[in-house]
């Protein structure tokens, strides 16, 4: 019997890598995994039906909305969810846009084959997902085959992508005395981001690249790739920082 699984992608290109190497893990292993956003319980429903799907991995937020979860038990379907931090403090690493909805446990609570898992270090569960029961610890995954360009052939010194409109401090007091040094030493870089690039008076690539294989394309040719950590992140060794792990991923 064909194992057929669905991967229902989280937003954004960094995270479009890590799930990645999830799926060509299970490719690997013999799945069949349809990979594409039903975006409505019905479509997904359908998807289920039409091709079998026996597994299916989602995300916290807008991927567990999508999930018709009396098909899901009707057809023992498993699920593996990706879930945020969830805590009575409203304790987060990376910004509010980082919480879990609050009535997530109790749906996942009514799936029968269900996991919940993060890839934050178990040692910060105590602060950011005590609402969360039966947590796995699953690493961040990636596919170096399928990450790495073409080429790292080396055509910059420095390659940095990032916006800073939320976290102009950073900018002030980092990132822009950093690239102007650079300039002064005759070093070269490509940086990628929001306006305040410009208004650092700084020179500007253009805004966030939207592929997944020009991002690897940036980080595999340059010498060196910044990436800023929330404060949280450094004092506490969270070891979550997803670019953090995409960069040496795609050779940078």
């Amino acid at each position: 019997m064909d194992k057929i699984a669905l991967c229902i992608p989280r937003p954004g290109i960094t995270s479009e890598m890590v799930q990645n190497g999830y799926v060509d893990a299970l490719e690997h292993l013999g799945w069949k995994v349809y990979h594409g956003d039903p975006k409505t319980k019905l479509c997904c429903r359908k998807w289920i039906e039409e091709h079998g799907i026996q597994l299916i991995m989602t995300h916290s937020r807008y991927g567990i909305r999508q999930l018709p979860i009396k098909v899901i038990n009707d057809r023992n379907v498993a699920v593996a969810v990706d879930v945020l931090p969830l805590n009575s403090t409203d304790s987060t690493i990376n910004g509010p846009y980082e919480f879990a909805h609050d009535d997530e446990p109790t749906l996942i609570g009514k799936i029968h084959e269900v996991v919940a898992h993060s890839h934050f270090e178990p040692h910060l569960w105590a602060e950011y997902m005590t609402k969360w029961k039966d947590l796995l610890h699953l690493p961040l995954a990636g596919n170096l085959v399928r990450a790495l360009p073409p080429t790292c052939s080396t055509i910059t010194d420095v390659a940095m992508v990032a916006n800073f409109g939320h976290r102009q401090g950073v900018m002030r007091q980092l990132i822009e005395p950093l690239f102007k040094r650079l300039d002064l030493l005759g070093y070269s870089y490509q940086v990628f981001g929001d306006h305040i690039w410009q208004l650092a008076s700084l020179s500007y690539n253009g805004p966030l690249v939207g592929d997944v294989s020009k991002l690897a394309h940036i980080y595999g040719t340059a010498k060196v790739c910044p990436n800023v950590h929330a404060e949280k992140q450094v004092g506490q060794q969270a070891f979550i920082n997803e670019r953090s792990f995409m960069i040496p991923l795609c050779g940078g």
